[in-house]
């Protein structure tokens, strides 16, 4: 008997059902569903990758302060980075400008066959550098 009210009790909601998951079917193409779960999953795809890079990287620099920290110390630093590059006067770039000649070469010019010295030079400026060779007379 129990189960005879039951069936009787279905039959009399399944109108009530079917429009419920007839608007509810209309809400997910509305909400354009598919399409949302594809640029998920590309965009998933693209953090593996970073994920990767983070992770295998022996340093990262910071785009605001072009600093270099350590994978676990750049996290902590990114939390407290003012986004803005210090402007820095011409003075002050220049006295952080550091260079040294490494190397000294005598070498003999291939048209008049002359002798002449060239310097290997070491440029360091903002933890990036630079080897550069120069004649004397193009000092």
């Amino acid at each position: 008997m129990n189960s005879r009210l039951l069936l009787e009790r279905c039959f009399r909601q399944a109108p009530s059902l079917i429009n419920r998951s007839k608007s509810l079917i209309l809400t997910f193409r509305a909400m354009d569903f598919e399409n949302r779960l594809d640029d998920l999953y590309t965009k998933c795809k693209k953090y593996r990758v970073y994920y990767k890079i983070f992770k295998h990287s022996q340093c990262l620099q910071c785009k605001y302060c072009d600093e270099y920290f350590k994978n676990d110390q750049f996290i902590a630093h990114s939390q407290t980075c003012t986004n803005e590059k210090p402007e820095q006067t011409k003075s002050q770039m220049l006295s952080d400008l550091k260079f040294s000649i490494i190397q000294t070469l005598i070498k003999e010019d291939d048209q008049s066959k002359k002798p002449f010295t060239e310097y290997v030079i070491q440029v360091k400026l903002e933890g990036k550098k630079w080897i550069i060779t120069r004649r004397y007379k193009q000092f």
